[in-house]
């Protein structure tokens, strides 16, 4: 066939939930290996996110991250709000 373009598998995902206090983001990698990932935010305000999980910060820079993911795994981050000064850390449930 002509002019055919076949796109290559893009085995992450993200979604961006917006709830009524925090913006969170998850991050999917289905790939069998680790993997880099850039995610792109319209919101340029963007400054970090915060890794529920282990804490960690990730600048954000002109709108944009590169995130590691382990493989096989989800990583979940909280999206910084630049119009509020200071935000209490989410709940995390313990495990029993």
């Amino acid at each position: 066939m002509k002019n055919t373009t076949v796109q290559g598998r893009n085995l992450g995902s993200a979604v961006l939930h917006h709830g009524e206090k925090d913006t969170v983001l998850y991050v999917s990698n289905i790939y069998a290996a680790a993997a880099r990932f850039t995610v792109t935010f319209a919101d340029a305000s963007i400054t970090k996110l915060e890794d529920l999980f282990t804490g960690e910060c990730i600048k954000v820079t002109d709108g944009q991250a590169a995130l590691d993911i382990d493989r096989k795994s989800c990583s979940v981050y909280r999206v910084s709000d630049p119009h509020e000064a200071t935000k209490p850390p989410l709940t995390r449930r313990s495990k029993r």
